[in-house]
């Protein structure tokens, strides 16, 4: 029930009211959605790839799968997505925002979902993987931007002194 809702939110975005409910969502459950999208980002290449077919049965074809696939495709994702709230941290300091990269981090996950399915669809396509990963890191590098645009800026220190003198 929990996916479904982060889900359902998560294809909402950039919208305001989807960001804040996100944002109060648990680092435990960003990390679990992470691993389903890889999951379902590595679909092609289970199905489409010949190279772990060796005469063996289905539950060694899974662990080599597994082993040679899935773990170091999550590690790719997780770098590329702890690259890209890096530069939006930039862009958020540089528009006086208050974030920090956690927040950022946990958004870039759940900007993910369209691109995921997107390049989940067009993987089956005789498309490079560089231009579908690079089209997807920008969706949702805008995303981010359009994100940090919605939290107001940060008050200066003169006027928060100057409220408690008050």
């Amino acid at each position: 029930m929990q996916l479904w809702r982060i889900f359902l939110f998560s294809s909402q975005l950039p919208s305001k009211k989807a960001m804040f409910k996100l944002n109060r969502t648990g680092m435990d459950w960003a990390i679990i959605y992470l691993c389903i999208m890889t999951i379902i980002i590595s679909i092609p290449g289970f199905f489409g790839s010949n190279q772990f077919d060796f005469g063996l049965n289905l539950v060694f074809r899974l662990i080599y799968f597994f082993i040679f696939y899935y773990i170091p495709l999550l590690l790719m994702v997780i770098l590329a997505l702890s690259i890209i709230p890096w530069a939006a941290l930039l862009f958020a300091k540089w528009q006086k925002r208050k974030f920090r990269f956690q927040t950022l981090w946990k958004l870039a996950v759940f900007a993910s979902t369209l691109p995921v399915l997107v390049c989940t669809m067009i993987s089956f396509t005789s498309l490079p993987a560089s231009i579908i990963v690079t089209a997807a890191s920008l969706f949702i590098f805008l995303q981010l931007i359009i994100m940090v645009r919605h939290y107001p800026e940060r008050r200066s220190k003169d006027y928060a002194i100057g409220r408690e003198s008050s």
